[in-house]
């Protein structure tokens, strides 16, 4: 026989949702969902430098910082995806996440450049500009 806590209330005996009142939520507008969108970009970016940078000097604390700004930006990549596709959220989050993680490792990392590693990253970026020009 099994024994549960007196307030705790089994999936089974959960009122159906139509029940409840909907909930109130704070949609965004277009533009905003953009900035939220480079914003998280811009978080996930830093947490993928701070990785490498943890990596490099063998900081676990750096590494666990590295991996709160991750969760961060998928959170603001979730709230995003409220207003802007999917397809069209995602290509810009690793489009302009490459980007700025390659030019990152250049300057800051000091890895290795070329002009065929530029004309590359610019094929990315024409095709995300094209996906956000296909959604107009």
């Amino acid at each position: 026989m099994s024994k549960t806590a007196p307030n705790v209330r089994l999936a089974s005996s959960l009122p159906d949702d139509s029940t409840h009142p909907p909930t109130r939520t704070r949609t965004l507008s277009k533009q905003q969902a953009y900035l939220l969108l480079l914003g998280s970009i811009a978080v996930e970016c830093t947490g993928a430098s701070l990785s490498k940078r943890s990596r490099d000097i063998g900081s676990l604390a750096l590494f666990a910082v590295a991996c709160a700004l991750n969760m961060t930006s998928m959170f603001g990549l979730n709230v995003v995806l409220s207003r802007i596709a999917v397809g069209t959220a995602y290509a810009a989050w690793g489009a302009i996440g490459t980007i700025l993680v390659t030019t990152a490792g250049v300057l800051i990392f000091q890895e290795p450049w070329s002009l065929l590693k530029g004309l590359y990253l610019s094929m990315i970026a024409t095709g995300v500009i094209g996906l956000n020009l296909s959604h107009s």
